[in-house]
């Protein structure tokens, strides 16, 4: 990105960039399969993404094999710079300067968060929980502000919201749709089943939905974890 992206001076490697440069609402590619091994920085490369697509319309769906998996992106998003969390800090500032460590979280708005902080640990100590607790009300807390569940009406994110938001943090990037992660099992039992209406069961995928198509992933900007869990092996390839 350039300089006015969150991403600026984070130092991501060419092939984190390369896949964020191929990525993105004027791209003519509209889909993409990225390989790579173990701790070459995947989750960042689709935090990247993501953060292009903030002003895309569509909802964005990042899917991962289990639930576990879906905390971890949880907390990378709260630990790296993106207008997503800069959105939830200011909507959250109480939970932001838990995550941030300060207590003005804007302090270090474009700094990498350490959830593992004194001030976590101190409001562990405080209530007398374990530190995994208080991250993962964290985790709630953040999974709650970006699948924007109150915003949304019939499929489409109230104008009203986003007025009320602007006015009361002016200045503040407002996703123009919802983020929100599931696990596989999710993504493709309960969330996605259609109602008696004939429309999908969570709010998220409401969004776009045309009960013509039945689909409740068209018109979604989709991000999928590890889809080669969803190859079963074949001996006829082997």
């Amino acid at each position: 990105g350039g300089s006015s992206s969150p991403f600026a001076g984070l130092g991501l490697r060419l092939h984190q960039e390369s896949a964020a440069f191929l990525m993105h609402p004027a791209s003519p590619f509209q889909r993409l399969l990225v390989d790579h091994a173990t701790g070459t920085g995947k989750t960042l490369i689709i935090l990247r993404i993501l953060d292009n697509y903030f002003d895309d319309p569509r909802p964005k769906i990042a899917i991962f094999p289990k639930e576990r998996v879906c905390d971890n992106f949880y907390k990378e998003l709260l630990k790296w710079p993106t207008r997503w969390r800069h959105y939830f800090a200011h909507l959250c500032p109480i939970d932001a300067s838990l995550a941030s460590g300060a207590k003005d979280w804007r302090r270090k708005r474009l700094e990498v968060w350490d959830l593992n902080n004194e001030r976590i640990r101190f409001e562990a100590k405080r209530r007398g929980i374990r530190l995994e607790r208080v991250i993962q009300e964290l985790i709630a807390a953040i999974r709650e502000a970006l699948e924007m569940r109150k915003s949304l009406h019939r499929g489409r994110v109230k104008p009203s919201f986003v007025a009320r938001i602007m006015q009361e943090h002016p200045n503040v990037p407002v996703p123009r749709a919802p983020l929100r992660a599931f696990r596989y099992t999710t993504a493709g039992g309960g969330a996605s089943e259609l109602g008696s209406d004939g429309w999908p069961q969570h709010p998220l995928l409401k969004v776009g939905f045309d009960p013509s198509e039945l689909n409740p992933y068209a018109r979604k900007v989709v991000i999928m974890d590890e889809c080669h869990n969803l190859v079963r092996p074949c001996q006829v390839y082997e």
